[in-house]
């Protein structure tokens, strides 16, 4: 089973590149987006309680800040109108009091959101 993050980015591929006469890959999409925004909010709860590895937590995002970064997301976010913004959940990145989160908050996420590209 594919997680969540390699699901949207599978749909992102189909969205931009086959024909969507009878499908519904863009409606997957912004189904995914929620998603992995879920996926990522939970990951995240189970790093606080100790229950994962915050590294898992570190990873997943940073795939997809890669993924918002690539040529897909770019197209993504200009063809098919996708907020990158809306992926993470910053509310809960915000109220984490966990040092390796507060650190990429403020660095990577503060430098994504000035680099964040909305259209190709």
């Amino acid at each position: 089973m594919l997680d969540p993050i390699s699901l949207l980015a599978c749909k992102l591929n189909l969205a931009l590149t086959v024909d969507q006469t009878g499908r519904r890959d863009v409606d997957d999409v912004r189904i995914l987006v929620q998603c992995v925004r879920a996926f990522l909010r939970e990951t995240l709860r189970g790093a606080e309680s100790g229950d994962l590895p915050v590294r898992g937590w570190l990873g997943a995002v940073e795939r997809v800040l890669k993924l918002a970064k690539s040529k897909t997301g770019r197209r993504a976010a200009g063809k098919l109108g996708v907020d990158w913004r809306q992926v993470l959940p910053e509310a809960e990145v915000a109220a984490c009091g966990l040092r390796q989160v507060e650190q990429l908050r403020r660095k990577r996420l503060a430098q994504w959101h000035t680099k964040l590209v909305r259209a190709p």
